[in-house]
């Protein structure tokens, strides 16, 4: 798979451990690695964000994860 076509097209930090990423999670042909991709995308807001927000309530958290 030519990671080439993706540089400059997603940020330059996603792109330098792409190949590591691909090779330890199996990533190996272009469907996948267009899902992985969208995933990230929309879980960073557009790889814009790397943090998790973590600021619940307690109210918020029960009913979020009741089973927990």
């Amino acid at each position: 798979m030519d990671l080439t076509k993706l540089q400059g097209v997603i940020p330059d930090l996603i792109y330098n451990e792409l190949q590591q990423v691909s090779d330890t999670f199996g990533i190996n042909n272009e469907a996948r690695m267009g899902n992985f991709l969208g995933q990230c995308d929309h879980e960073s807001a557009g790889f814009k964000t790397f943090l998790e927000n973590l600021n619940y309530s307690g109210q918020a958290l029960w009913t979020l994860f009741p089973s927990h």
